[in-house]
C-alpha cells in the first residue's frame, strides 16, 4: 500500500474563475489550505480526451496517441496498420472505439503508461468513477479493461461509471444503494449518486491507493445551457457540494490523503459573430473535398486528415481556411512524424501536436475577450445551434484550467508559475514515492512543495512567435519555466 492515498478529482470544463468563496466554498477552502495554480494550462487541442490522457500519462499527445476528441485510424491498402471504425472518424468519448485501438498498440490504448498503471506496478490499486463519457473514464486506466494476460491477471482495480462497471457489478451497487439516475443537465442526482459510492463504498475500507472522479458538470451543463446561465451555475454549485461531501469522508480517515482538483480544460461561449467556421462547405465549393460524406480529404473536431492520394491539395486547403473569418491559428508538421511544415501554418512541434493518429492539419477557431449575454468573459467562433458553449481552441480562456492540490508535502498559497495537466501525474507519484520510468513531458511541480524552493526564485520567461501570411498574422504565446514550455494563447490578427 501506498502513502499518502490520493484523491484527484476532474470537474469537468471548470474555469478556475468560476471559483470563489459564496458559489464553490469547499474549492475555495481547498485552495486556501493547499497551492491554488493560478496559471495552469490544459493540452492543445483544449477537448476532453486529449487532456484526460494526458492526465493520465504526464505527456502530450504527441506521445500518449490520443489527438483529441475525434480521431481517424485507417488502414491504407497494403498496410498492417489497424483501423478503427472501417477507417471513418469515431469519437474517443466511446471506451469500445478505443479498445479497437489495441491490436496496433500492442495490447493498449495508449502509448505510454498511465500513473495508475504505475501505482498497479508498485503493488497498489485505483477506482476510476466516471460519470462524462466512458472514454474519459476509461483513459485513465485503459488497463483495467485489457485482456487478461501475465500480470493484468492480477489487476483488482476498478471502473465504476453509470454505464460500465469493472470489479464490481451494476447489480451489485443497485441493490445497496438503489437504481442509477438518469443522466440530466445538470446531472445533479447522477452526480451526488456517484459521490455517495464514493464516500460510502471506495473511502472507509482504504483498499484503494488512488482514488479518480470523473465529474462531468459544469461541463454537460456549461454545453447545454452556457457560462453564466443559473443551471450551469448549480452544476458548478453541485460539483463544489459533492467535493465537500469527499473532503468530509477523507478527513475521517486516520491518515491524511492528498487531494488534487483539476479541471481538463475551460469553455467558451459560442458565437456566429466572429466569423463562419464552416470548413466542410468551403472546402468543397473550392474544388478540395469530393462531397460532405468524401474520405478523401476530412474534416472533424479541429483539424483536417489528408488521404496519401491528396495531401498536394495541403497547401490549397491551408489558403482556404485562412480565407474563413472563424478559423484561426493553423498548424502542420512535427518532429515526430517527419511530416513537412506547410507554408502558412505553424510547426505543430510548438504546441506539443503530432503523433500518432494526428490530423495532417491542425486548426483553432477565432475568439475573443467580450462578454456573453449573462455577462461572463469568452466567446469563440462557431454556429449557434444545439450547443450553447463549447472548447478546443487556443483562447485563453478554454486553455486555462483550474488546478489545486493539498495535502502532505504541499505548501498553502497561491502559484503564479506555469503549471499544466501534464503536470499532475509526475507530482503526485513523487509525493507518493513512486518511481517514474519511462517518458514524461510533465514536471515534478516543486515550487509547491514544502521542501521546494520559494516562488520567487524560480524564472519564466515567455515569447511571442509571429507567422506572416497573406491573410493576417498568426501569434502564439508561451511561457516557459526551466525547460518547460506552456502554450498560453494563439490567433490571428486579420489583415
Amino acid at each position: 500500500m501506498l502513502a499518502p492515498k490520493i484523491f484527484l478529482m476532474v470537474c469537468d470544463g471548470l474555469r478556475p474563475d468560476s471559483i470563489d468563496a459564496r458559489r464553490t466554498p469547499n474549492l475555495a477552502a481547498l485552495a486556501r489550505r493547499g497551492v491554488d495554480f493560478r496559471r495552469s494550462h490544459a493540452v492543445f487541442p483544449t477537448v476532453t480526451r486529449a487532456n484526460s490522457s494526458s492526465l493520465a500519462t504526464g505527456v502530450y499527445p504527441r506521445l500518449h496517441g490520443i489527438a483529441g476528441n475525434e480521431l481517424v485510424a485507417s488502414s491504407p491498402r497494403g498496410s498492417d496498420k489497424h483501423s478503427v471504425n472501417g477507417g471513418k472518424p469515431f469519437s474517443t468519448a466511446d471506451a469500445d472505439r478505443l479498445h479497437e485501438l489495441r491490436p496496433s498498440r500492442n495490447g493498449h490504448v495508449l502509448l505510454v503508461p498511465t500513473l495508475a498503471d504505475r501505482i498497479h506496478t508498485a503493488g497498489g490499486r485505483t477506482a476510476v468513477v466516471g460519470t462524462g463519457s466512458t472514454g474519459a473514464a476509461l483513459l485513465q486506466n485503459p488497463q483495467v479493461e485489457a485482456p487478461v494476460t501475465g500480470m493484468d491477471a492480477k489487476r483488482a482495480d476498478l471502473l465504476l461509471h453509470p454505464r460500465r462497471f469493472v470489479g464490481l457489478s451494476q447489480q451489485t451497487i443497485e441493490s445497496a444503494h438503489g437504481p442509477i439516475p438518469p443522466r440530466a443537465a445538470p446531472n445533479t442526482a447522477q452526480n451526488a449518486y456517484f459521490t455517495q459510492l464514493i464516500t460510502d463504498l471506495l473511502i472507509p475500507p482504504t483498499q484503494h491507493d488512488l482514488i479518480i472522479f470523473w465529474h462531468t458538470d459544469p461541463d454537460h451543463s456549461q454545453h447545454s445551457h452556457g457560462l453564466g446561465h443559473p443551471l450551469a451555475h448549480q452544476a458548478i454549485a453541485d460539483a463544489d457540494t459533492n467535493l465537500g461531501h469527499i473532503l468530509d469522508a477523507i478527513e475521517q480517515q486516520p491518515e491524511p490523503w492528498l487531494v488534487a482538483i483539476t479541471s481538463d480544460h475551460g469553455f467558451s461561449t459560442i458565437t456566429p459573430v466572429l466569423g463562419d467556421t464552416d470548413i466542410t462547405t468551403t472546402l468543397i465549393e473550392a474544388g478540395l473535398k469530393d462531397s460532405p460524406t468524401s474520405d478523401d480529404v476530412v474534416p472533424i473536431d479541429g483539424g483536417i486528415y489528408l488521404r496519401d492520394s491528396v495531401t498536394d491539395r495541403g497547401t490549397a486547403i491551408i489558403g482556404a481556411l485562412q480565407r474563413l473569418p472563424g478559423i484561426g491559428p493553423l498548424f502542420s508538421g512535427d518532429g515526430i512524424s517527419d511530416a513537412p511544415v506547410l507554408d502558412g501554418t505553424m510547426s505543430r512541434d510548438l504546441i506539443h501536436g503530432g503523433g500518432d493518429l494526428a490530423p495532417d492539419i491542425q486548426l483553432s477557431v477565432h475568439w475573443s475577450a467580450a462578454v456573453n449575454a449573462h455577462g461572463t468573459v469568452g466567446l469563440c467562433a462557431g454556429a449557434k445551434g444545439r450547443l450553447a458553449g463549447t472548447h478546443g481552441s487556443l483562447s485563453p480562456f478554454e486553455i486555462r484550467n483550474t488546478l489545486i492540490m493539498a495535502g502532505p508535502g504541499i505548501r498553502a498559497g497561491v502559484s503564479e508559475i506555469p503549471a499544466a495537466i501534464v503536470d499532475i501525474a509526475p507530482t503526485l507519484a513523487h509525493l507518493s514515492g513512486l518511481p517514474w520510468h519511462g517518458p514524461t513531458d510533465g514536471r515534478i511541480l516543486h515550487e509547491a512543495l514544502t521542501d521546494g524552493p520559494n516562488p520567487s526564485e524560480i524564472q519564466v520567461t515567455t515569447e511571442t512567435l509571429r507567422l506572416a501570411t497573406p491573410h493576417g498574422e498568426q501569434i502564439l504565446e508561451r511561457s516557459t519555466v526551466l525547460d518547460h514550455t506552456y502554450v498560453d494563447w494563439g490567433a490571428v490578427v486579420r489583415a
